[in-house]
């Protein structure tokens, strides 16, 4: 089950600067969380909303963009994953929509 140190990491990570340091932290989390879902008999979707998930969660995706969702840049992270997926050349046989060889998802 969750623990007091799990809420007060929570709080203290959100003056976290590396985003690969929090998911690590996080897998370590998740499976309390699970516990304490399986104790009141919910699911995911219980899981995905529970405010630490949403706290850690959030601070991640901010640290990849800021506080405003750049639905741009999924749109363009889909389309090079497809692209990749089916062996498709980005940059020659598909748009340059996201090249490695720049910053991802830079122009």
């Amino acid at each position: 089950m969750l623990t007091e140190k799990d809420y007060t990491d929570t709080l203290q990570m959100l003056d976290a600067v590396n985003a690969t340091a929090l998911l690590k932290s996080l897998n370590e989390i998740v499976p309390r969380i699970w516990e304490e879902a399986d104790f009141y008999k919910k699911g995911t979707s219980w899981v995905n909303s529970h405010p630490i998930m949403l706290l850690w969660i959030g601070k991640i995706a901010s640290l990849s963009y800021g506080r405003d969702a750049p639905y741009d840049k999924w749109s363009k992270a889909y389309e090079y994953c497809y692209a990749r997926i089916h062996g498709l050349d980005v940059g020659r046989n598909v748009k340059p929509i996201w090249l490695p060889e720049n910053e991802y998802g830079g122009e």
